[in-house]
């Protein structure tokens, strides 16, 4: 084997993706899967949408230490971090494989093209508030005021929903909800969740936001937290350059 020259790049993590194929032949194998159940995502990894689960597959992945994420469940499969996002609901309509760097992405695509449509389908406008019960659950959520200083805690809003945190908390969420880390804490970070349903989080020097809104409603969701962070951050210098949205999302 030739020696990696620098700069290393992920071409060179042969053993990775060597691994991510092999849990893909044994997901299909245990699943007795078709092959046309499985999309390749290049580069990111694979989407697998099975018919069904077979029982063989349900019991191998009920045995495997999962932790929950926003809609899925997650598995990390092998030593070198391949990782296994599984629908919860309905549970296995869909199943995402890849590189533990790429879990956001993989995720996203999940979120907004499979799981979040058949939720949609499934629940149509009690979609938001059934997001709010997960995350209330995850994060001892308490409805509060909407001036209330109080954490943790969600309000109503004419545009939503608003969800206040710690700042640790609000980075914890980031990583429920498989989101990338924020880079620009001073900016509003919009993301497209799935079934019609939009994020924005912001991060002040003592807490962080998280507003939730239907498609359509982002404007004035972002415009609310803009303001709050440019009322937090007054006695701080301003950056050079701002724009009003700082957008991840996945579309």
């Amino acid at each position: 084997m030739e020696p990696i020259s620098p700069p290393i790049r992920r071409s060179d993590l042969v053993h990775s993706e060597a691994c991510l194929r092999k849990a893909l032949e044994e997901l299909i194998a245990r699943g007795r899967l078709e092959l046309t159940a499985v999309e390749p995502v290049p580069p990111l990894g694979y989407v697998v949408r099975p018919r069904s689960l077979t029982p063989r597959l349900r019991d191998w992945l009920a045995a495997q230490k999962s932790s929950p994420r926003l809609w899925m469940d997650l598995i990390e499969l092998d030593e070198l971090g391949s990782q296994l996002l599984i629908a919860r609901e309905p549970y296995g309509s869909a199943l995402g494989l890849s590189a533990w760097q790429d879990v956001s992405a993989i995720a996203g695509l999940l979120r907004t093209n499979v799981v979040g449509p058949n939720l949609w389908e499934a629940h149509k406008t009690a979609l938001l508030d059934r997001v709010v019960e997960e995350l209330k659950t995850q994060f001892d959520l308490v409805e509060r005021a909407l001036n209330s200083s109080e954490l943790p805690a969600y309000a109503r809003t004419d545009w939503g929903v608003l969800i206040t945190l710690k700042p640790a908390q609000g980075l914890e969420l980031f990583d429920y909800s498989c989101l990338p880390a924020p880079k620009h804490l001073d900016l509003p970070i919009l993301t497209k969740l799935g079934g019609f349903v939009h994020s924005i989080a912001a991060f002040g020097p003592d807490m962080a936001r998280l507003g939730l809104c239907w498609n359509g409603f982002e404007d004035p969701a972002c415009l609310f937290l803009q303001d709050w962070l440019r009322k937090t951050h007054k006695f701080q210098p301003a950056p050079a350059r701002f724009s009003s949205v700082g957008s991840h999302a996945l579309s």
